[in-house]
């Protein structure tokens, strides 16, 4: 068996790496929205402020529409209502 060639251990690095940062996007929105979630979870209703909103608008689009829609977010569940 042969190495493998200097470009495509690059490719993989590169992929590897945006995968990573994607990946981490993902998890800094769930960590924002549960933080608020367990914030606000005094009543059966959470409301959430303009600032709030904002955080969580950033950390979704960040993510992207596509991405976010593939598993159940705050976001994407305000999206579909």
């Amino acid at each position: 068996m042969g190495s493998i060639p200097p470009l495509l251990t690059l490719l993989m690095a590169v992929e590897s790496g945006w995968v990573h940062r994607r990946q981490l996007r993902v998890i800094e929105l769930i960590q924002a929205e549960y933080g608020l979630l367990k914030d606000g979870r005094r009543g059966k209703r959470v409301q959430f402020n303009d600032a709030q909103r904002a955080l969580l608008a950033r950390k979704d689009e960040a993510v992207g529409r596509k991405d976010s829609s593939d598993f159940d977010t705050i976001m994407s569940l305000a999206r579909k209502y």
